[in-house]
């Protein structure tokens, strides 16, 4: 049985080695499933919601559209559409994301990681599009 120090101790070793492999990938994929975009390729924000929930708690792990309400792009069948305006988020993780990319929506992928973001309806279409045509090549 683990002590509770040995486990915060395992922890903090797995914590720091994934940062070591992001910071040695450039915090990001360039390749891959992944639409070129501001952010694509970054690890997105895990947001509390109201409630006090994790976002992934309350959603389960699917593609995600996260969208600060701005845009009022349909997201395709299979994409879940989480709508920050109507279910805030409580620390502003993923406000800052936005701001710090120029964006006012994420496709996320169910790994977490960015398959593309949209700062406008174009972008979005954009970006719902090459999501399709990836589904549709596998």
């Amino acid at each position: 049985m683990f002590s509770a120090k040995s486990l915060l101790f395992s922890l903090v070793n797995d914590f720091v080695f994934l940062a070591h492999v992001s910071d040695s990938l450039g915090g990001q994929f360039s390749t891959g499933l992944i639409f070129p975009s501001p952010g694509a390729g970054t690890l997105f924000p895990q947001p509390r919601l109201q409630g006090g929930q994790l976002m992934d708690q309350l959603h389960g792990y699917p593609w995600r559209w996260v969208t600060d309400g701005i845009l009022k792009s349909v997201a395709p069948q299979g994409v879940k559409t989480i709508d920050l305006l109507v279910q805030p988020e409580l620390e502003g993780v993923v406000t800052l994301w936005m701001q710090r990319h120029g964006v006012h929506a994420a496709l996320v992928r169910p790994d977490h990681y960015v398959f593309a973001s949209a700062s406008n309806e174009t972008d979005a279409q954009k970006a719902f599009a090459n999501w399709q045509a990836h589904l549709e090549s596998i």
